[in-house]
């Protein structure tokens, strides 16, 4: 779920888009325009385009948030509640959302020994199909 100016997106894997509890039900390379920000379909990824962030979805369990300077030390969180590894973030966890929060209740979760090895893999083997 991401949350942006009094406006809720909703991205769960097989599930429809939700902006505010309304399904996007045909997503193209023309972007839909919002207040703040726009969305689209870029290759296999959808875009949040908005004012000093990025975020980029795979339609299943990967998003890559690109924040502008303007954002350090006002986000609301950058948490993650999950159990698994290959849903973790790419780069330690600790390191990246002890730097921008600003709430404690966002907890930071520590990375299993094998969180790293486990992302190299499942990356490799994507590339690997997508060379082939």
């Amino acid at each position: 779920y991401f949350f942006h100016i009094g406006t809720h997106i909703s991205l769960v894997s097989d599930k429809p888009i939700l902006v505010n509890d309304t399904a996007l039900t045909i997503l193209t390379a023309s972007p839909l325009r919002y207040s703040s920000f726009t969305i689209y379909k870029a290759g296999l990824f959808l875009i949040i385009n908005g004012t000093h962030f990025i975020v980029r979805w795979d339609f299943g369990n990967r998003i890559y948030l690109t924040i502008g300077n303007k954002w350090k030390r006002r986000l609301d969180g950058v948490c993650s509640a999950h159990g698994h590894p290959s849903k973790g973030f790419i780069i330690k966890k600790e390191k990246y959302t002890n730097v921008w929060k600003v709430n404690n209740k966002c907890k930071v979760e520590m990375n299993k020994a094998n969180d790293d090895e486990e992302k190299w893999r499942w990356a490799h083997n994507i590339c690997v199909n997508i060379l082939n």
